[in-house]
């Protein structure tokens, strides 16, 4: 380094600054970490111009087994992705994947069997994992592909081997050993199993509790069980006594208003008078009784499914006037919020009306939460909190821990040494896990690092 070109030994550079003495002191632990970590290190003199693919999967995998490495590397390459630098993982010989491939133009549709896109000809879909039988004749072949399960006609694909094989000993024995897990007819690896929607998973093992316990034995099933448990969400209950913990339902929401999502027959015995609650509107000021024509009609017979929001709005008829509203009333949450009629009154100016509305739709959400805590059946608050938990809140994320990462870099970053930071590797396992993304850091967090570095990885 010309920089130290005539000064003979350590004597000659002179005392450190104080000041300096101090950071270097207070940060001791940080540059002997730095220092140890870079074994490429080797005096002032000369450092590695890279990284070996070995040194950076020992250096950013730690708390990933050989096991967990070795079903992520064969799972990728069950995908057809290569995955070179990671041949001492692979799992060889025994059966071989097949993938389908296109025979003509086709659509595939996902798990809700809604057409999502169309492709051509000779077009290699994904690894081929069962056929299902919608009807005779009607036969589909389900694969996967690097982000998720999707259908697509037989009659319009093929399925063609891949050089990828695996023994069938080798796969079942990192089953038993909680690397890989079986999930409707197929093996996948821990971050795959647990990424996604818990409470859809959680009846996927259900129906796949019979196959699991006779080929691998409680023991397994027992596993897969408890890595779901450990991935779902914490499930937020209306029965909550802290009204911030609680779903967030609004009275508006889809949720709220269509039986077809969820539904209710009944009340707590104590709110039964909401059958008979007496409804009312206004009409350019003056309060009426509402047609017949125009009621809520409202009989628990145990079997007459009802919305949430029309015994809602039964119920608000009950409440008191004076304790149970503070700027609004029945009348204006029930048809200026939840009915969003329009509001005629020629005596109120256009800032008073827009003041009405916001109370309406301020107090109608605080009502209807107390609505959920209070008058909804026990039986009913079960259901409603797994209904919603599964729909809007068992979405588990990518344990990128558990996403192996290997690639050959440059040993150094601008001035210095390249040391990724857990945020910087959790880029990289993402985009490992789905192929592909967009990249949102903030500025200095490291997005060049990690688009350089995804660039690296097979």
């Amino acid at each position: 380094m010309s920089y130290l070109n005539g000064i003979s030994n350590t004597d000659n550079l002179g005392w450190l600054n104080p000041a300096l003495v101090s950071i270097i002191l207070s940060n001791s632990d940080k540059i002997l970490k730095v220092v140890k970590e870079a074994k490429q290190l080797n005096g002032l003199g000369f450092t590695s111009k890279t990284m070996s693919f070995d040194d950076v999967v020992a250096r950013y995998n730690k708390g990933i087994t050989y096991d967990e490495t070795k079903a992520w590397v064969w799972y990728k390459r069950s995908l057809g992705i290569e995955m070179k630098g990671w041949e001492k993982y692979y799992v060889k010989g025994g059966n071989v994947v097949e993938n389908v491939v296109t025979t003509q133009n086709v659509s595939i549709k996902d798990n809700h069997f809604t057409e999502i896109k169309n492709v051509e000809k000779g077009t290699v879909l994904g690894k081929y994992i069962k056929t299902h039988n919608f009807a005779e004749g009607d036969h589909y072949f389900i694969f996967r592909s690097d982000d998720g399960l999707y259908f697509v006609s037989a009659n319009a694909c093929k399925l063609v081997k891949t050089p990828i094989a695996a023994n069938e000993n080798d796969l079942n024995d990192l089953v038993k050993k909680g690397a890989l897990f079986f999930m409707g007819g197929e093996m996948v690896p821990y971050p795959i199993y647990t990424f996604g929607n818990m409470y859809d998973r959680e009846l996927q093992l259900e129906a796949d509790k019979e196959y699991i316990q006779k080929q691998w034995g409680d023991e397994v099933y027992e596993n897969h069980r408890a890595a779901i448990e450990k991935s779902k969400p914490v499930m937020l209950t209306v029965t909550n006594p802290d009204e911030r913990e609680r779903p967030i339902i609004t009275a508006i929401s889809d949720f709220a208003g269509d039986t077809d999502v969820f539904s209710i027959t009944e009340v707590r015995e104590e709110f039964m008078d909401v059958e008979n609650s007496e409804e009312l509107k206004k009409v350019n000021g003056k309060v009426e009784r509402k047609k017949e024509k125009e009621k809520i009609h409202l009989r628990f017979d145990g079997e007459t499914k009802y919305s949430l929001q029309d015994v809602f709005v039964k119920w608000l008829f009950t409440l008191n006037t004076d304790s149970d509203y503070e700027k609004s009333s029945a009348i204006d949450i029930a048809d200026y919020y939840i009915a969003n009629r329009p509001l005629r009154d020629d005596k109120m100016s256009k800032e008073e009306k827009s003041e009405l509305k916001a109370n309406a739709r301020i107090e109608g959400e605080k009502l209807f939460s107390r609505f959920l805590h209070e008058v909804v059946s026990a039986k009913d608050q079960e259901r409603l909190d797994y209904s919603w938990n599964r729909l809007y809140n068992g979405q588990s994320d990518i344990s990128y821990q558990k996403v192996p990462i290997g690639f050959e870099c440059s040993a150094t970053f601008k001035s210095g040494i390249l040391l990724l930071t857990d945020i910087q590797r959790e880029g990289i396992a993402f985009m490992e896990v789905m192929g592909s993304g967009i990249n949102s850091f903030d500025v200095g967090v490291g997005k060049c690092t990690v688009y350089k570095l995804i660039a690296c990885v097979e």
